[in-house]
């Protein structure tokens, strides 16, 4: 065997190794990187849809019955101080009033979960969309309460009814938090809390 037999397969690996080396190196560099990226992307959506969430729930949470003492208290203190006996249209316009800015604030903040179809899965799309729908119905029913002045007069069963949508609306947000966690490969919540 003579030396550049020796030599000759030394070289080659050498020259492979230099080429391949970097090569691959510069592949999986990319391939974090992208996923990186794509976690940030993710990360940052699912952090406006959890704030949008929140606030979809907060307007769904109003006290509404210190809403309407608060509107009724307020068109009967006018109506006293203007010496007009029928403060009903005050009423009125005021649980008006309450109902549009309770549709104009859930509208704004369901209008932000607009991106969110883009950067999950088909599966916790659908947990969003059926958490502001349940959202949605209590909101509604809560304003219709409210606008038939009847919030004295609820009726046990509707009330459950509400109650029972609102434990369904916080099972479907622990839903979604998990859902979000397992998209973001993020570990969930300990046992304990």
């Amino acid at each position: 065997m003579t030396l550049s037999e020796l030599i000759a397969p030394a070289v080659v690996s050498a020259v492979v190794t230099a080429v391949l080396a970097p090569l691959l190196f510069f592949l999986m560099k990319s391939r974090e990187e992208r996923k990186r990226r794509q976690f940030e992307v993710r990360y940052a959506e699912y952090k406006k849809c959890l704030q949008a969430l929140e606030q979809i729930g907060a307007v769904a949470r109003i006290d509404f019955k210190q809403a309407y003492t608060g509107i009724a208290a307020s068109a009967l203190k006018e109506a006293l101080a203007e010496a007009d006996e029928d403060y009903g249209p005050r009423l009125q316009k005021g649980l008006d009033e309450l109902s549009g800015r309770l549709r104009d604030s859930f509208a704004g903040a369901a209008g932000e979960l607009r991106g969110l179809g883009l950067a999950c899965s088909a599966e916790l799309l659908a947990t969003v969309n059926e958490f502001v729908k349940l959202q949605r119905e209590l909101v509604e029913e809560s304003i219709a309460v409210i606008s038939d002045a009847g919030i004295s007069n609820l009726s046990a069963s509707a009330t459950e009814a509400m109650k029972e949508k609102a434990r369904r609306a916080e099972s479907l947000f622990e839903r979604i938090l998990e859902q979000m966690r397992a998209e973001l490969d993020v570990p969930g919540r300990a046992a304990g809390r």
